[in-house]
């Protein structure tokens, strides 16, 4: 018997460049890819709290902080399920924190800073 049809299928245009079955989880892979503006780009039609809440991350990795605050701050009114909502509390409260520091800093080069908050994200206090 053959085995499975490996024969990529093709998207239709009239879906766009940014189509997806499973756009959360497509969402996700472009975070942990360093793709994020195509993660924002998939996501850019959704309140479903789980992708709102990826899509924020999106942003804040893209340095679009009010964005992703005003995102979160609506996760977080919506109240959806215990541990979605402490999650979204949390990167929130973060990403506040992050906006005042970065406002106390605005001399410091971007690379700086990035380096400065990816090892909070990270918890790598290591140059």
């Amino acid at each position: 018997a053959p085995g499975p049809d490996t024969t990529p299928v093709a998207v239709a245009e009239s879906d766009g460049p940014t189509y997806s079955a499973d756009p959360v989880r497509h969402a996700r892979a472009c975070l942990r890819a360093g793709r994020y503006q195509e993660g924002v780009d998939v996501l850019r039609n959704t309140q479903d709290p789980e992708a709102m809440y990826v899509k924020a991350r999106c942003l804040e990795k893209l340095g679009r902080l009010d964005e992703a605050i005003e995102i979160l701050t609506t996760v977080v009114a919506a109240g959806a399920d215990g541990y979605q909502t402490q999650r979204a509390q949390s990167d929130l409260e973060f990403f506040q924190w992050k906006k005042e520091f970065l406002s106390q800093v605005p001399e410091a080069p971007v690379t700086e800073i990035s380096s400065a908050t990816e090892s909070l994200d990270t918890g790598n206090t290591r140059p």
